[in-house]
C-alpha cells in the first residue's frame, strides 16, 4: 500500500469513527450498512472515482507548475507556458451560483489561460457533460475573464473510449454540439440557460478540448521522477500517485 492510499485511508476511517464531525451518525449494529465495517467502506473508496480525483487535485495543487505544463503539452501537443494554480476560490463562487450545474473535477488557472480536467474511470462523459463545462466556463468567465480555455479529458485508452457518442476529436465533439439542444433551464431552474445559448455556443467554438490517458500522466510522473532523483520530496509525491494509478489498474 503506498503512501497515498495510506493517508487517505486515515482520513477516511476518522469520519468513520467519527461521523458526528461531518453531521452524520454510524449505523447501528442491528441495520448494518453495506459498507458499516471499516474494510468494506475502504476498499469501496479506494476504488471510487471521487477519491483519485481528490488525490490528483492535491498532486497539481502542490506540485511545480512544470507538471501541469507538461500535462497540457501532451493533451494538445503544445507547451502552455503560464504560472497555474489550483483555483478554489473563483470555483466555489461559480459552484454557489450554479448549485448542482456541475462540479467540475479540477480546475487549474493561470494568468492567461484555464485548464479544466474532466477525470473517468468506469463511466463515460457525454455532450450533456460537456455542456455543463461550457455553462460553468461562462459564469467563470465572469469572474476572471482569460484569454483562452482548455478542457482535457482524462480516462484510460483512448479519447472515444471516454465518450459515451464515441468522438476521436474536439472537432467531432464541436460539430455534434451545434446541434445539442441545450435544456431552457439548469437541472433545478435556477438558471436560464435558453437566455445564454448563444454565448453557450461562442465558448464551445473557442474551448480547447484535449486528451490525456492515464498511461500518459504514468508515463509524465514517472519520467519527473527520473529526472528528479536528487529531490526526495518530488520523488515520493510523484511515485507514490504513480502506485496509485497502477493498484487501480488504469496503466500497463
Amino acid at each position: 500500500m503506498n503512501n497515498w492510499t495510506n493517508i487517505y485511508n486515515e482520513i477516511m476511517s476518522f469520519y468513520f469513527y467519527e461521523p458526528n464531525h461531518i453531521g452524520k451518525r454510524a449505523y447501528p449494529k442491528e441495520s448494518p450498512h453495506a459498507y458499516s465495517k471499516e474494510p468494506a467502506m475502504l476498499q469501496h473508496i479506494a476504488n471510487m472515482e471521487v477519491s483519485l480525483n481528490h488525490m490528483l487535485s492535491i498532486l497539481l495543487s502542490i506540485s511545480p507548475n512544470s507538471l501541469t505544463r507538461l500535462i497540457t503539452k501532451k493533451a494538445f501537443g503544445a507547451t502552455l507556458d503560464d504560472n497555474y494554480f489550483f483555483d478554489q476560490v473563483n470555483v466555489a463562487k461559480v459552484n454557489k451560483i450554479m448549485g448542482d450545474a456541475t462540479q467540475p473535477d479540477i480546475v487549474m488557472t493561470g494568468k492567461k489561460n484555464r485548464v479544466m480536467i474532466e477525470m473517468k474511470i468506469g463511466s463515460k462523459t457525454n455532450l450533456d457533460q460537456y455542456y455543463k463545462y461550457l455553462l460553468f466556463t461562462y459564469f467563470m468567465d465572469k469572474e476572471s475573464k482569460l484569454d483562452s480555455n482548455y478542457l482535457i479529458y482524462l480516462a484510460k485508452g483512448t479519447m472515444a473510449h471516454a465518450w459515451k457518442e464515441k468522438f476521436n476529436n474536439q472537432a467531432e465533439i464541436k460539430r455534434s454540439f451545434e446541434v445539442y439542444v441545450m435544456p431552457e433551464k439548469s437541472k433545478k431552474g435556477r438558471i436560464d440557460t435558453a437566455s445564454i445559448s448563444s454565448d453557450l455556443l461562442s465558448i464551445s467554438k473557442d474551448m480547447k478540448i484535449g486528451f490525456l490517458s492515464y498511461q500518459d500522466l504514468f508515463d509524465i510522473l514517472e519520467k519527473e521522477v527520473a529526472n528528479n532523483m536528487n529531490n526526495e520530496i518530488l520523488v515520493n509525491l510523484y511515485r507514490g500517485f504513480s502506485q496509485e494509478l497502477m493498484k487501480r489498474h488504469l496503466v500497463e
